[in-house]
């Protein structure tokens, strides 16, 4: 998608898990939480306006790692199973360094329903950013957000085994959720 880059009509890719590459612009540029595309699985593509993506044979592979995480959240457990539907990804960018230990968890609530949790992992300390992809209801039985319900964060340190609400001031998007968007968020405060 380098081409859509560069010709500045990205705005974002998911994964079927919600995973994403898109632009967390000072605080990282663009980030691949996708990691190479594989043949067979699907891809949203969002652009700002309208554009052609032609693919080649011969592109190289990514440099970007596979984004599977071999270490799963141990104390938030996500609802939920299997892809998800119509994600959003809630970004924590820029965080303090110490602020959180490889081994620490954050989670994203809808109320009292844990949506979405991702463990620490040291890329996440030498980037100082974590996204959490979360999904939307279905309108059958599987649990997500509910469109317009305001989301709370939760961290846990390993260390204490304290867990502790979370208070990000955002940077952009909004406080509530929203099917296939992004909302950038600070702890520097």
């Amino acid at each position: 998608v380098q081409q859509l880059i560069d010709r500045g009509t990205l705005v974002k890719v998911q994964d079927e898990q919600g995973f994403s590459l898109e632009d967390f612009g000072p605080y990282g540029s663009w980030t691949n939480d996708i990691g190479n595309f594989i043949p067979g699985k699907g891809y949203k593509i969002r652009v700002a306006a309208a554009d052609t993506l032609t693919l080649f044979e011969s592109y190289p592979k990514s440099a970007a790692p596979v984004r599977d995480n071999p270490f799963p959240a141990s104390h938030f457990f996500p609802l939920g199973s299997g892809n998800g539907l119509d994600h959003m990804n809630i970004n924590l960018v820029g965080l303090p360094e110490g602020f959180l230990e490889v081994g620490d968890e954050l989670a994203v609530f809808d109320g009292s329903l844990c949506l979405g949790a991702v463990r620490w992992m040291p890329w996440h300390v030498a980037r100082r950013s974590v996204s959490i992809p979360v999904s939307a209801k279905d309108g059958e039985d599987t649990p997500g957000f509910t469109v317009g319900n305001r989301f709370s964060l939760k961290a846990w340190r390993s260390a204490t085994e304290e867990e502790f609400p979370l208070e990000p001031e955002i940077i952009k998007g909004g406080d509530t959720f929203r099917k296939q968007e992004s909302t950038f968020l600070s702890l520097a405060k």
